[in-house]
């Protein structure tokens, strides 16, 4: 009989034990392996590899915005941290390669630019990238390249001097970006 008891007892054990994982494996997702982790994905992001657009904007002093004032320009388009890993400028469009913690939301950087021009030779540019997490409060850490379409600048350099070639070196943190463009 003591032996029938303990029979009974680890039967049920099993019985517990395999619904219990079942129950680990499945859910509004289906079913889980145990070897397969888990993905977050941010919303609205293009596929890996493919570069992220960004937004330009002009911070002019006639709308009160001074773009000296880099914890007012982060204040207003964001202001969380991120690392610059590298800077291309290929035809108009500047690309950034940026780390920064996060991995649940979709992140917004913006590249703002001074509403007017630093006069030297080269002509420069004050920029200052903006990031907004959107309060993610995921602990990845991603790299992605976010993409900027420098016509804008262009334009407006071609309005004040008139010329249709040019160079504007643009200053983004300790760099100096060299954006040279024709007609």
């Amino acid at each position: 009989m003591f032996f029938g008891v303990r029979s009974f007892v680890a039967s049920v054990f099993i019985v517990l034990f395999c619904f219990g994982l079942a129950a680990c494996g499945s859910g509004e997702g289906g079913s889980k392996g145990f070897d397969e982790p888990d993905v977050y994905a941010a919303p609205d992001v293009p596929e890996p590899d493919e570069p992220v657009p960004g937004e330009v904007a002009v911070c002019g002093l006639s709308s009160g915005c001074d773009i000296s004032d880099v914890s007012y320009i982060r204040e207003v388009w964001g202001k969380d941290h991120y690392v610059l890993n590298e800077v291309t400028v290929n035809g108009d469009t500047l690309a950034l390669n940026v780390s920064y913690g996060g991995g649940c939301e979709l992140h917004e950087f913006t590249l703002v630019i001074s509403g007017s021009f630093v006069d030297a030779e080269p002509v420069e540019l004050r920029v200052v990238l903006a990031h907004n997490a959107n309060n993610d409060s995921c602990e990845a850490f991603l790299t992605e390249e976010y993409t900027f379409d420098l016509d804008v600048i262009k334009t407006r350099y071609q309005d004040k001097y008139q010329q249709n070639d040019g160079t504007v070196v643009l200053l983004l943190d300790d760099r100096r970006i060299h954006y040279e463009f024709d007609s």
